[in-house]
Protein backbone atom coordinates (compact mmCIF):
# COMPACT_ATOMS: atom_id res chain seq x y z
CA UNK A 1 0.00 0.00 0.00
CA UNK A 2 2.70 2.23 0.45
CA UNK A 3 4.81 3.90 -2.37
CA UNK A 4 8.56 4.69 -1.48
CA UNK A 5 10.17 7.83 -2.29
CA UNK A 6 11.77 8.31 -5.62
CA UNK A 7 15.49 7.81 -5.95
CA UNK A 8 17.08 10.41 -7.90
CA UNK A 9 19.99 12.90 -8.51
CA UNK A 10 20.58 15.00 -6.37
CA UNK A 11 23.79 17.96 -6.66
CA UNK A 12 26.51 16.68 -4.44
CA UNK A 13 26.58 20.11 -3.46
CA UNK A 14 23.26 19.63 -1.13
CA UNK A 15 24.17 16.34 0.51
CA UNK A 16 24.57 18.54 3.90
CA UNK A 17 21.49 19.91 3.22
CA UNK A 18 19.53 16.50 3.10
CA UNK A 19 21.89 14.81 5.71
CA UNK A 20 21.16 17.87 8.17
CA UNK A 21 18.54 20.28 6.95
CA UNK A 22 21.49 22.71 7.76
CA UNK A 23 20.38 25.02 4.84
CA UNK A 24 16.96 24.79 5.63
CA UNK A 25 14.79 27.32 7.50
CA UNK A 26 13.87 25.61 10.85
CA UNK A 27 11.30 26.56 13.56
CA UNK A 28 13.04 28.30 16.12
CA UNK A 29 10.87 27.07 19.03
CA UNK A 30 12.63 26.65 21.62
CA UNK A 31 12.34 23.06 22.60
CA UNK A 32 11.23 20.17 20.45
CA UNK A 33 8.15 20.30 22.63
CA UNK A 34 7.39 23.80 21.94
CA UNK A 35 7.78 23.28 18.51
CA UNK A 36 5.16 20.40 18.64
CA UNK A 37 2.24 22.78 19.44
CA UNK A 38 3.07 25.27 16.49
CA UNK A 39 0.44 24.93 14.34
CA UNK A 40 1.25 25.21 10.36
CA UNK A 41 -1.76 25.27 8.70
CA UNK A 42 -5.01 25.54 9.49
CA UNK A 43 -7.93 23.36 7.87
CA UNK A 44 -9.28 24.78 4.06
CA UNK A 45 -12.38 21.98 4.55
CA UNK A 46 -12.82 22.50 0.63
CA UNK A 47 -14.68 19.72 -0.84
CA UNK A 48 -12.65 17.04 -2.59
CA UNK A 49 -14.04 15.50 -6.15
CA UNK A 50 -16.23 13.05 -4.59
CA UNK A 51 -18.39 10.17 -6.92
CA UNK A 52 -21.82 12.27 -7.71
CA UNK A 53 -24.60 9.98 -5.78
CA UNK A 54 -25.25 6.85 -4.72
CA UNK A 55 -26.77 5.71 -8.26
CA UNK A 56 -23.14 6.76 -10.13
CA UNK A 57 -21.38 4.78 -7.92
CA UNK A 58 -23.72 2.13 -8.14
CA UNK A 59 -23.24 2.35 -12.10
CA UNK A 60 -19.73 2.49 -12.24
CA UNK A 61 -19.15 -0.73 -9.99
CA UNK A 62 -20.61 -2.52 -12.82
CA UNK A 63 -17.55 -2.65 -14.56
CA UNK A 64 -15.47 -4.30 -11.04
CA UNK A 65 -15.42 -8.02 -11.77
CA UNK A 66 -16.59 -9.41 -7.72
CA UNK A 67 -16.55 -13.28 -7.59
CA UNK A 68 -20.17 -14.56 -7.31
CA UNK A 69 -19.65 -16.70 -3.83
CA UNK A 70 -18.60 -14.30 -1.54
CA UNK A 71 -16.88 -14.47 2.18
CA UNK A 72 -19.44 -13.79 4.88
CA UNK A 73 -20.14 -10.22 5.88
CA UNK A 74 -17.27 -9.15 8.16
CA UNK A 75 -15.77 -5.80 9.27
CA UNK A 76 -12.65 -5.64 6.88
CA UNK A 77 -12.56 -2.59 4.99
CA UNK A 78 -10.84 -1.77 1.72
CA UNK A 79 -9.38 1.17 -0.04
CA UNK A 80 -8.52 1.14 -3.40
CA UNK A 81 -7.19 2.87 -6.64
CA UNK A 82 -8.85 2.13 -10.03
CA UNK A 83 -7.57 3.52 -12.90
CA UNK A 84 -6.74 6.44 -10.69
CA UNK A 85 -10.02 6.36 -9.03
CA UNK A 86 -10.85 5.85 -5.21
CA UNK A 87 -13.13 2.99 -4.63
CA UNK A 88 -14.21 1.56 -1.04
CA UNK A 89 -15.63 -2.14 -0.52
CA UNK A 90 -16.21 -3.90 2.62
CA UNK A 91 -15.89 -7.53 2.18
CA UNK A 92 -18.92 -9.36 1.61
CA UNK A 93 -20.40 -6.60 -0.24
CA UNK A 94 -19.98 -4.47 -3.49
CA UNK A 95 -17.62 -2.35 -4.44
CA UNK A 96 -18.43 1.64 -4.59
CA UNK A 97 -16.69 4.23 -5.64
CA UNK A 98 -15.86 6.97 -3.49
CA UNK A 99 -13.67 9.47 -5.84
CA UNK A 100 -14.31 10.24 -9.25
CA UNK A 101 -11.12 11.92 -9.78
CA UNK A 102 -8.11 10.37 -11.52
CA UNK A 103 -4.55 10.54 -10.89
CA UNK A 104 -4.78 9.21 -7.39
CA UNK A 105 -1.34 7.93 -5.94
CA UNK A 106 -1.36 6.63 -2.37
CA UNK A 107 -3.82 5.73 0.16
CA UNK A 108 -4.02 5.40 4.16
CA UNK A 109 -7.04 4.10 5.66
CA UNK A 110 -7.60 4.09 9.78
CA UNK A 111 -7.50 1.30 12.07
CA UNK A 112 -11.05 1.60 12.75
CA UNK A 113 -11.56 2.12 8.80
CA UNK A 114 -13.47 5.34 9.50
CA UNK A 115 -11.19 8.52 7.31
CA UNK A 116 -9.50 7.50 4.00
CA UNK A 117 -5.80 9.75 3.57
CA UNK A 118 -4.82 10.19 -0.35
CA UNK A 119 -3.14 11.55 -2.77
CA UNK A 120 -3.56 13.29 -5.96
CA UNK A 121 -0.49 13.25 -7.41
CA UNK A 122 0.63 15.65 -10.43
CA UNK A 123 3.46 13.92 -12.50
CA UNK A 124 4.30 16.88 -14.41
CA UNK A 125 5.05 19.36 -11.35
CA UNK A 126 6.70 16.15 -9.28
CA UNK A 127 3.66 17.43 -6.65
CA UNK A 128 0.69 16.08 -4.54
CA UNK A 129 -2.10 17.11 -2.66
CA UNK A 130 -3.53 15.90 0.03
CA UNK A 131 -7.39 14.73 0.77
CA UNK A 132 -8.92 12.66 3.64
CA UNK A 133 -12.76 11.35 3.22
CA UNK A 134 -14.53 9.27 5.09
CA UNK A 135 -15.09 5.55 4.19
CA UNK A 136 -18.68 6.04 4.07
CA UNK A 137 -17.67 9.09 1.16
CA UNK A 138 -18.58 11.93 3.51
CA UNK A 139 -16.84 14.76 5.01
CA UNK A 140 -14.56 15.47 1.76
CA UNK A 141 -11.38 17.53 2.37
CA UNK A 142 -8.40 19.37 1.26
CA UNK A 143 -5.83 18.48 3.66
CA UNK A 144 -3.45 20.39 1.84
CA UNK A 145 -2.85 21.20 -1.57
CA UNK A 146 0.46 22.20 -3.74
CA UNK A 147 0.55 25.77 -3.00
CA UNK A 148 -0.17 24.54 0.52
CA UNK A 149 2.96 22.72 0.64
CA UNK A 150 5.16 25.57 -0.84
CA UNK A 151 4.13 27.48 2.48
CA UNK A 152 5.53 25.04 4.72
CA UNK A 153 9.10 26.57 4.46
CA UNK A 154 10.86 28.97 2.38
CA UNK A 155 11.14 27.38 -0.67
CA UNK A 156 15.25 28.68 -1.22
CA UNK A 157 16.74 26.47 -3.24
CA UNK A 158 13.55 24.00 -4.27
CA UNK A 159 11.00 25.00 -6.75
CA UNK A 160 8.39 23.10 -4.52
CA UNK A 161 8.13 21.37 -1.49
CA UNK A 162 5.57 18.30 -1.73
CA UNK A 163 4.75 15.03 0.20
CA UNK A 164 7.37 12.37 0.89
CA UNK A 165 5.68 9.63 3.14
CA UNK A 166 2.37 9.42 5.38
CA UNK A 167 0.86 7.01 7.89
CA UNK A 168 -1.45 7.29 10.28
CA UNK A 169 -1.02 6.80 14.33
CA UNK A 170 -2.22 3.12 15.33
CA UNK A 171 -5.54 3.39 17.14
CA UNK A 172 -5.84 7.42 16.01
CA UNK A 173 -6.89 9.49 13.78
CA UNK A 174 -3.67 11.40 12.76
CA UNK A 175 -1.52 11.43 10.15
CA UNK A 176 1.84 11.72 10.12
CA UNK A 177 3.60 13.35 7.22
CA UNK A 178 7.07 14.48 6.20
CA UNK A 179 7.81 16.34 2.99
CA UNK A 180 10.76 16.39 0.23
CA UNK A 181 12.22 19.11 -2.02
CA UNK A 182 11.56 19.08 -5.77
CA UNK A 183 14.39 20.67 -7.81
CA UNK A 184 14.70 21.83 -11.38
CA UNK A 185 15.06 18.43 -13.09
CA UNK A 186 15.87 15.28 -11.14
CA UNK A 187 16.63 15.12 -7.50
CA UNK A 188 15.78 13.48 -4.37
CA UNK A 189 16.20 15.82 -1.11
CA UNK A 190 14.25 14.77 1.78
CA UNK A 191 13.52 17.61 4.35
CA UNK A 192 13.51 15.30 7.35
CA UNK A 193 11.29 17.11 9.29
CA UNK A 194 7.70 15.64 10.77
CA UNK A 195 4.28 17.01 10.53
CA UNK A 196 1.06 15.63 12.45
CA UNK A 197 -2.54 15.80 10.60
CA UNK A 198 -5.72 15.44 12.57
CA UNK A 199 -7.86 14.19 9.91
CA UNK A 200 -11.27 15.02 10.71
CA UNK A 201 -10.64 18.49 11.39
CA UNK A 202 -7.34 18.97 8.46
CA UNK A 203 -5.26 20.37 11.42
CA UNK A 204 -1.59 20.36 10.75
CA UNK A 205 1.08 20.94 13.81
CA UNK A 206 4.87 21.13 13.02
CA UNK A 207 6.34 17.82 15.36
CA UNK A 208 10.12 18.38 14.59
CA UNK A 209 11.61 20.67 12.36
CA UNK A 210 13.89 20.51 9.08
CA UNK A 211 17.12 18.50 9.78
CA UNK A 212 15.68 17.44 12.86
CA UNK A 213 12.73 14.64 11.88
CA UNK A 214 13.14 12.29 9.18
CA UNK A 215 11.69 8.91 8.31
CA UNK A 216 9.06 7.90 10.97
CA UNK A 217 8.02 3.86 12.31
CA UNK A 218 5.33 4.37 14.86
CA UNK A 219 5.31 1.61 17.60
CA UNK A 220 2.36 -1.00 17.56
CA UNK A 221 1.04 1.29 20.64
CA UNK A 222 1.14 4.44 19.20
CA UNK A 223 3.16 6.28 21.72
CA UNK A 224 6.40 6.66 20.50
CA UNK A 225 8.10 7.05 17.22
CA UNK A 226 11.64 5.76 15.99
CA UNK A 227 13.02 8.55 13.68
CA UNK A 228 15.35 7.49 10.97
CA UNK A 229 17.94 9.37 8.94
CA UNK A 230 20.78 8.40 6.79
CA UNK A 231 23.15 8.29 9.76
CA UNK A 232 21.23 8.09 12.96
CA UNK A 233 18.21 6.67 14.94
CA UNK A 234 16.45 8.75 17.17
CA UNK A 235 12.59 8.51 19.09
CA UNK A 236 10.35 10.98 19.90
CA UNK A 237 6.47 10.65 21.78
CA UNK A 238 3.98 10.50 19.29
CA UNK A 239 2.77 13.67 20.99
CA UNK A 240 5.98 15.40 19.70
CA UNK A 241 7.71 15.51 23.03
CA UNK A 242 10.68 14.13 24.88
CA UNK A 243 12.66 14.02 21.63
CA UNK A 244 15.73 11.85 21.94
CA UNK A 245 18.15 12.59 18.99
CA UNK A 246 20.91 10.12 17.54
CA UNK A 247 20.32 7.24 19.79
CA UNK A 248 22.58 5.45 17.90
CA UNK A 249 24.58 7.13 14.63
CA UNK A 250 26.23 5.05 12.02
CA UNK A 251 28.04 5.72 8.79
CA UNK A 252 26.05 6.82 5.98
CA UNK A 253 25.55 3.95 3.00
CA UNK A 254 27.25 4.88 0.19
CA UNK A 255 24.47 4.53 -2.77
CA UNK A 256 26.52 5.25 -5.93
CA UNK A 257 23.96 7.78 -6.75
CA UNK A 258 22.98 10.76 -5.48
CA UNK A 259 20.03 9.93 -2.92
CA UNK A 260 19.94 8.75 0.59
CA UNK A 261 19.77 5.49 2.35
CA UNK A 262 16.86 5.14 5.22
CA UNK A 263 17.44 2.06 7.10
CA UNK A 264 14.15 0.27 8.22
CA UNK A 265 13.56 -0.07 11.72
CA UNK A 266 11.54 -2.82 13.15
CA UNK A 267 9.28 -2.65 16.45
CA UNK A 268 9.77 -5.52 18.99
CA UNK A 269 7.94 -5.06 22.09
CA UNK A 270 9.14 -1.63 23.52
CA UNK A 271 12.60 -2.03 21.73
CA UNK A 272 13.55 -1.39 17.99
CA UNK A 273 15.81 -4.08 16.05
CA UNK A 274 17.62 -1.84 12.90
CA UNK A 275 19.83 -3.61 10.44
CA UNK A 276 22.34 -1.28 8.39
CA UNK A 277 23.83 -2.59 5.47
CA UNK A 278 27.75 -1.93 5.31
CA UNK A 279 29.02 1.61 4.31
CA UNK A 280 29.71 -0.04 0.73
CA UNK A 281 26.80 -2.25 0.45
CA UNK A 282 28.49 -3.74 -2.84
CA UNK A 283 31.91 -4.74 -0.94
CA UNK A 284 30.56 -8.46 -0.39
CA UNK A 285 33.17 -9.38 2.12
CA UNK A 286 32.02 -6.35 4.74
CA UNK A 287 29.53 -7.33 7.47
CA UNK A 288 26.49 -5.25 8.09
CA UNK A 289 25.23 -4.67 11.36
CA UNK A 290 21.54 -5.65 13.20
CA UNK A 291 21.45 -3.43 16.23
CA UNK A 292 18.77 -3.99 19.06
CA UNK A 293 17.94 -0.37 20.67
CA UNK A 294 15.92 -0.85 24.01
CA UNK A 295 18.49 1.61 26.35
CA UNK A 296 22.09 1.42 25.09
CA UNK A 297 21.86 0.57 21.51
CA UNK A 298 24.00 -3.14 21.51
CA UNK A 299 24.99 -5.17 18.52
CA UNK A 300 22.74 -8.29 17.63
CA UNK A 301 24.24 -9.91 14.08
CA UNK A 302 26.92 -8.65 11.48
CA UNK A 303 25.82 -10.71 9.06
CA UNK A 304 27.58 -10.45 5.61
CA UNK A 305 25.13 -10.39 2.71
CA UNK A 306 23.36 -7.90 0.94
CA UNK A 307 21.19 -5.90 3.68
CA UNK A 308 20.66 -3.05 1.59
CA UNK A 309 18.78 -4.05 -1.82
CA UNK A 310 15.88 -5.98 0.28
CA UNK A 311 15.15 -3.47 2.84
CA UNK A 312 14.96 -0.39 0.14
CA UNK A 313 11.44 -1.53 -0.29
CA UNK A 314 10.31 -3.90 2.90
CA UNK A 315 11.72 -4.49 6.40
CA UNK A 316 14.04 -7.79 6.82
CA UNK A 317 13.84 -8.38 10.64
CA UNK A 318 10.91 -10.40 11.83
CA UNK A 319 8.31 -8.90 13.32
CA UNK A 320 9.07 -10.54 16.75
CA UNK A 321 12.78 -9.72 16.48
CA UNK A 322 14.18 -13.00 16.28
CA UNK A 323 15.43 -13.26 12.62
CA UNK A 324 16.71 -11.11 9.91
CA UNK A 325 16.50 -12.32 6.20
CA UNK A 326 18.86 -11.38 3.35
CA UNK A 327 20.83 -12.10 0.32
CA UNK A 328 23.53 -13.50 -0.71
CA UNK A 329 25.28 -13.99 -3.92
CA UNK A 330 25.10 -17.94 -4.74
CA UNK A 331 27.28 -19.64 -7.39
CA UNK A 332 25.75 -19.44 -10.50
CA UNK A 333 25.43 -16.14 -11.98
CA UNK A 334 22.59 -14.30 -11.46
CA UNK A 335 21.13 -16.62 -8.12
CA UNK A 336 20.95 -15.63 -4.74
CA UNK A 337 20.55 -17.34 -1.63
CA UNK A 338 17.81 -16.35 0.46
CA UNK A 339 19.43 -16.09 3.93
CA UNK A 340 17.52 -16.27 7.15
CA UNK A 341 19.49 -15.89 10.66
CA UNK A 342 18.67 -16.58 13.80
CA UNK A 343 19.48 -13.14 16.10
CA UNK A 344 20.01 -15.25 19.46
CA UNK A 345 22.60 -17.79 18.78
CA UNK A 346 23.49 -16.29 14.54
CA UNK A 347 22.34 -19.59 13.17
CA UNK A 348 21.87 -19.08 9.29
CA UNK A 349 19.76 -21.49 7.05
CA UNK A 350 20.04 -20.84 3.21
CA UNK A 351 16.39 -21.35 2.36
CA UNK A 352 15.98 -21.23 -1.34
CA UNK A 353 18.56 -20.08 -4.23
CA UNK A 354 17.88 -18.34 -7.54
CA UNK A 355 16.87 -14.94 -9.36
CA UNK A 356 15.36 -13.99 -5.67
CA UNK A 357 12.86 -10.94 -4.42
CA UNK A 358 12.36 -10.21 -0.98
CA UNK A 359 8.92 -9.61 0.01
CA UNK A 360 8.35 -9.54 3.78
CA UNK A 361 7.72 -11.60 6.90
CA UNK A 362 4.61 -12.79 7.75
CA UNK A 363 3.50 -11.52 11.11
CA UNK A 364 3.97 -15.11 12.86
CA UNK A 365 7.60 -14.36 12.34
CA UNK A 366 8.03 -18.07 10.82
CA UNK A 367 7.20 -18.11 7.47
CA UNK A 368 8.00 -15.14 4.92
CA UNK A 369 6.96 -14.60 1.23
CA UNK A 370 9.52 -13.78 -1.89
CA UNK A 371 10.03 -13.97 -5.40
CA UNK A 372 11.52 -15.63 -8.17
CA UNK A 373 11.85 -15.42 -11.83
CA UNK A 374 10.00 -12.26 -13.03
CA UNK A 375 9.58 -10.89 -9.83
CA UNK A 376 5.89 -11.25 -10.10
CA UNK A 377 6.10 -15.52 -8.94
CA UNK A 378 5.20 -15.45 -5.24
CA UNK A 379 6.28 -18.06 -3.00
CA UNK A 380 5.31 -18.48 1.15
CA UNK A 381 8.32 -19.96 2.57
CA UNK A 382 9.38 -21.66 6.32
CA UNK A 383 11.87 -23.20 7.63
CA UNK A 384 12.02 -26.73 7.84
CA UNK A 385 9.20 -27.08 5.08
CA UNK A 386 9.46 -26.78 1.08
CA UNK A 387 8.24 -23.39 -0.19
CA UNK A 388 4.71 -22.73 -1.03
CA UNK A 389 3.58 -21.74 -4.82
CA UNK A 390 1.23 -18.36 -4.08
CA UNK A 391 0.84 -17.76 -7.91
CA UNK A 392 1.61 -14.35 -9.99
CA UNK A 393 1.37 -11.41 -8.07
CA UNK A 394 2.63 -8.65 -6.16
CA UNK A 395 1.49 -5.96 -3.02
CA UNK A 396 0.77 -9.03 -0.64
CA UNK A 397 -0.42 -7.82 2.60
CA UNK A 398 -1.14 -9.80 5.77
CA UNK A 399 -4.66 -9.26 7.87
CA UNK A 400 -3.48 -12.18 10.33
CA UNK A 401 -1.70 -14.54 10.68
CA UNK A 402 -3.83 -16.78 8.25
CA UNK A 403 -5.04 -14.22 5.82
CA UNK A 404 -3.67 -12.06 2.99
CA UNK A 405 -5.06 -9.46 0.73
CA UNK A 406 -3.00 -9.22 -2.98
CA UNK A 407 -2.71 -7.83 -6.01
CA UNK A 408 -2.92 -11.21 -8.76
CA UNK A 409 -2.07 -11.07 -12.22
CA UNK A 410 0.01 -8.92 -13.98
CA UNK A 411 0.42 -4.85 -14.94
CA UNK A 412 -2.74 -3.96 -16.51
CA UNK A 413 -4.92 -7.13 -15.38
CA UNK A 414 -4.58 -7.03 -11.39
CA UNK A 415 -7.17 -8.74 -9.36
CA UNK A 416 -7.13 -7.68 -5.61
CA UNK A 417 -7.80 -10.95 -3.99
CA UNK A 418 -8.46 -12.00 -0.48
CA UNK A 419 -6.22 -15.29 0.05
CA UNK A 420 -5.58 -17.23 2.98
CA UNK A 421 -2.94 -20.37 4.51
CA UNK A 422 -5.52 -23.19 3.86
CA UNK A 423 -6.15 -22.43 0.03
CA UNK A 424 -8.65 -20.11 -0.12
CA UNK A 425 -9.06 -17.93 -2.72
CA UNK A 426 -11.75 -14.87 -3.13
CA UNK A 427 -11.22 -12.04 -6.25
CA UNK A 428 -12.66 -8.98 -4.70
CA UNK A 429 -12.09 -6.42 -7.61
CA UNK A 430 -10.39 -6.11 -10.48
CA UNK A 431 -9.07 -2.53 -11.10
CA UNK A 432 -7.62 -1.33 -13.98
CA UNK A 433 -3.50 0.34 -14.44
CA UNK A 434 -0.49 -0.86 -14.28
CA UNK A 435 -0.45 0.68 -10.80
CA UNK A 436 -2.94 0.12 -8.47
CA UNK A 437 -2.54 1.08 -3.98
CA UNK A 438 -4.52 -0.49 -1.60
CA UNK A 439 -5.14 -0.35 2.28
CA UNK A 440 -7.44 -1.88 4.25
CA UNK A 441 -8.80 -1.85 8.26
CA UNK A 442 -10.38 -4.69 10.46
Amino acid sequence: MNLKSRRLWVPFGLAGLIIAGCNLPSPTAESPTEAAETILIEPTNRPSDVAASPSAAAAATADVAVEASTPEPRNLRIVYTDGGKLWALEVGSDPRQVIKAGSIGEVRLSDDGEWIAYTIRDSDQDTADLHSIRFDGSSPQVVLDAAGFDTLYPLEAFLHYTLSNLDFIPGTHTLLINTRGVFEGPGLAKIDDLLAVDVPTSRIKSMLAPGIGGDFTVSPTGDSIAIVRPDSIGFVNATGSDLRPEVLTFPPVITYSEFFFYPLPVWSGNSVVLPVPQEDPFFAAEPGTVWAIDGTPRTLARPVGDLFGPQRELPIVSPDGSSVAFLREADVAGDRDLVIQRLDNGEQTVYDTGPIQWRGWAPDSTRMVYSKGSGLDLYLGEIGAAPVPLGSGTGLRWINADEYLYLAGSPGSWILTLADLAGGVTPLADPSGDFVAFDFAE
